[in-house]
């Protein structure tokens, strides 16, 4: 399966619909982590939850605080904490941090990082 078609994303779609879409992915799953952990990470997984949160939220239009996609730390705890233990779900938030990162800065998402998921 192509992974456009894994990720349920077209060529059709806008730039902010990929970047809700990305980050909705990561948020869903940070959602289970979060339903099914009662231990000492579960500070960690309620962290990245609301980052999450915030994205999908920015990028659909129902909060306006760009200034805030400057303080997301997700990305570092994906690297440091998660990707050893679940890299399925560091890559997906290293995805959304890379979608938070560029838009932070004012910038599209790449050409090819775009054609690898539409």
């Amino acid at each position: 399966m192509p992974l456009n078609e894994a990720l349920g994303v077209n060529e059709n779609m806008s730039q902010e619909s990929i970047k809700a879409k990305l980050c909705n992915d990561a948020l869903l799953v940070a959602k289970e982590k979060v339903a099914i952990n009662s231990n000492s990470l579960l500070p960690m997984y309620q962290t990245i939850e609301n980052q999450l949160q915030f994205l999908v939220d920015f990028f659909e239009g129902k909060n306006s605080e760009h200034a805030k996609l400057h303080t997301l730390n997700f990305g570092h705890l994906a690297v440091r904490e998660i990707e050893d233990n679940d890299p399925k779900f560091a890559h997906l938030l290293k995805i959304a941090f890379y979608v938070a990162d560029k838009t932070a800065h004012g910038l599209k998402l790449d050409e090819q990082f775009v054609a690898n998921y539409t």
